[in-house]
């Protein structure tokens, strides 16, 4: 799991200490061995979505939660979600059981993949609530972008004037300026005594 900002990116807004082989470290997981295989895997995180605003009322996730629960208002989890109802959603689990029935010489495997079902249509879902929030970033974006161009555009019509066109034209008075200094300095300098 990944980390972003000092956050890692599934564990909600909770840094707390978790054991991952034996090595202290902080993580969102907590990993159980038995004869090397793994045993369990249980959540160490929160349901905390860190938010930032990308218009004045309006906030965006910037993290997706590993678990959630059933409660009214609570993000999707994307490895344990109880918002899926009575057959709750857990990645892990429904990997260790695929991996013991496999081990076991299951009968059917076919049949022991459709313990993966719920876990893809899971995702599926997380993966959609991430594509409309990039798509709110987008609509933000064009926005904005048209409203600069839309200020420049007013600002330029307000002003009158076209920045590279008077430019120019200064440089070229300018240049009369410094070329008619020239020819009075000239002609000032000469006397009588230069005719004769």
């Amino acid at each position: 799991n990944r980390q972003q900002n000092g956050q890692y990116l599934f564990g909600g807004t909770s840094l707390q200490p978790g054991d991952l082989d034996g090595a202290v470290a902080y993580v969102p997981f907590r990993v159980t061995r038995v004869a090397g295989q793994i045993a369990t895997v249980t959540y160490r995180g929160n349901e905390n979505v860190s938010n930032v605003e990308i218009e004045a009322g309006s906030t965006i996730g910037t993290n997706i939660v590993g678990q959630s629960t059933v409660s009214p208002g609570s993000p999707r989890g994307l490895f344990i979600d109880g918002a899926a109802g009575p057959a709750q959603v857990n990645v892990f689990n429904a990997l260790i059981t695929l991996r013991s029935q496999l081990q076991a010489g299951a009968p059917d495997p076919v049949a022991s993949m459709n313990l993966l079902r719920p876990v893809e249509d899971n995702v599926a879902a997380v993966v959609g609530l991430t594509a409309a929030n990039q798509g709110r970033l987008q609509l933000v974006d064009d926005f904005h972008t048209n409203a600069l161009k839309l200020g420049d555009e007013t600002l330029s019509k307000l002003a009158g004037t076209d920045l590279v066109q008077t430019i120019v034209a200064l440089q070229q008075t300018q240049n009369a300026f410094q070329g008619a200094l020239q020819v009075g300095s000239k002609i000032l300098s000469q006397t009588l005594l230069d005719y004769l």
